[in-house]
């Protein structure tokens, strides 16, 4: 998943997931970082414009099939593949991907 590093001084960071209702797949991570003085979206505002970017960039994804997830985006790490749990609506860890063995 692909999360930015916010660094320097900010007052609020958010990330909302949009998910697939059915699998748990993440179709779209949407961020949020306000600097100091500014002003942060809520929770409503964020998924509206993160619905707004999946329809006119993920024109494949169906919003009727989706769901929002808010989650902390300081508890996330890059390296993990995530997904999400539909029946709890929780965050969870994908089982890492086999390796495959070297060639050669």
């Amino acid at each position: 998943m692909h999360i930015l590093d916010v660094g320097g001084d900010f007052e609020s960071w958010s990330v909302v997931l949009l998910y697939d209702s059915a699998s748990g797949d993440i179709v779209h991570v949407h961020q949020s970082v306000t600097r100091k003085g500014g002003t942060h979206p809520d929770e409503q505002a964020l998924e509206r414009q993160a619905a707004d970017l999946v329809t006119r960039h993920a024109r494949h994804v169906d919003l009727k099939r989706t769901a929002f997830l808010h989650v902390d985006p300081q508890l996330l790490r890059q390296e993990v593949e995530y997904k999400v749990d539909p029946a709890s609506r929780r965050l969870v860890e994908r089982p890492a991907a086999p390796k495959a063995p070297p060639r050669g």
